[in-house]
């Protein structure tokens, strides 16, 4: 499977993935439970496994297990127990942030051993905002001359009128 890892805390891909291919991305958790990145051998997920750095609009944080789920997966005990401040479960991608402890923990390692692993490193709209994913970027970039940094910017192109970017059009 392609693994991808995002900023976005949204569903839009899975939604997306879900809908018009019929394809359920593997993103850590199996029965709504989380169950880690490094998790393989999962049923169903074969395709993508999309693991969300920041958090997920669809993640709680119960408050009697310290548990992390997907709501949409909680039964009627587990929905007394969802913790309102971790609703939904997300760390925002500026400022200090915390990553010592799960899911965060784990994905973010999973992060750092999937940048040292690939010779290509693709980034897809990503703004470089994010000075801890930055670093995890550039120690991979240091520790291999032969890696390269593919970076995507969907908004760059001939019809940039921002006055920052310089374009030569006539290349396109």
């Amino acid at each position: 499977p392609i693994e991808c890892f995002s900023l976005n805390y949204d569903e839009t891909i899975e939604q997306y993935l879900r809908e018009e291919h019929n394809v359920q991305p593997f993103c850590g958790f199996v029965s709504g439970e989380w169950k880690g990145a490094k998790e393989k051998d999962v049923k169903g997920f074969d395709k993508l496994n999309l693991f969300k750095l920041h958090g997920s609009l669809n993640w709680v944080r119960l408050t009697d297990s310290g548990e992390v789920k997907e709501i949409n997966n909680l039964n009627t005990e587990e929905k007394k127990h969802i913790d309102e401040r971790h609703n939904p479960y997300l760390i925002f991608g500026h400022g200090t942030k915390t990553f010592s402890f799960d899911p965060f923990f784990s994905l973010i390692s999973a992060f750092k051993e999937a940048l040292m692993s690939r010779n290509y490193i693709f980034t897809i709209g990503y703004s470089f905002f994010d000075p801890y994913i930055n670093n995890l970027i550039i120690e991979a970039l240091n520790n291999n001359s032969f890696r390269k940094l593919i970076i995507v910017n969907p908004k760059f192109g001939p019809d940039v009128n921002d006055k920052k970017t310089q374009v030569n059009k006539d290349k396109f």
